[in-house]
């Protein structure tokens, strides 16, 4: 999926959860999925995961939040710290909510509320299919614990 359809499937999806395309949200994900020091967590791997998504849409009971947790997933990549999911998670709630999103899920709005095991279950799923792929073997080991 080339960049401008990435840019145009956030928009969809934006524009379905009544977010105001003035905060930017689809540049600042943007923005953190081509950090420099990325090699998984990119955009490829969002498309990945939005395709996937697209397979198994029919199985989800809220796929616009599935979608949105997929964007937010891993937003925040640092490979020096253990906190990344709640980083991207404060990063969601903070940026959502500029955005005009009335987040309820408490401190987190990418955890599903009660009723929703299914898609979280089918979150879980999406993310073992896209796994990363083998490191290269001349890449040199002190580099392995450090890639995002």
């Amino acid at each position: 999926m080339a960049a401008g359809d990435l840019q145009a499937r956030w928009n969809d999806l934006a524009d379905r959860l009544g977010l105001d395309r003035e905060h930017r949200v689809y540049e600042t994900l943007a923005a953190c999925h081509s950090e420099p020091r990325r090699h998984y967590h990119t955009l490829t791997h969002v498309a990945e995961c939005l395709r996937l998504l697209d397979e198994l849409r029919g199985n989800a009971r809220d796929p616009d939040a599935l979608e949105l947790a997929l964007w937010f997933h891993d937003a925040v990549c640092d490979p020096h710290v253990a906190d990344n999911e709640e980083r991207s998670a404060e990063l969601a709630l903070q940026t959502l909510r500029a955005a005009g999103a009335e987040v309820v899920a408490a401190g987190d709005p990418l955890r599903f509320g009660h009723g929703r095991a299914g898609d979280l279950a089918l979150l879980e799923r999406l993310g073992l299919r896209v796994a990363p792929a083998p490191l290269p073997r001349d890449l040199p080991a002190a580099r392995h614990t450090a890639l995002a």
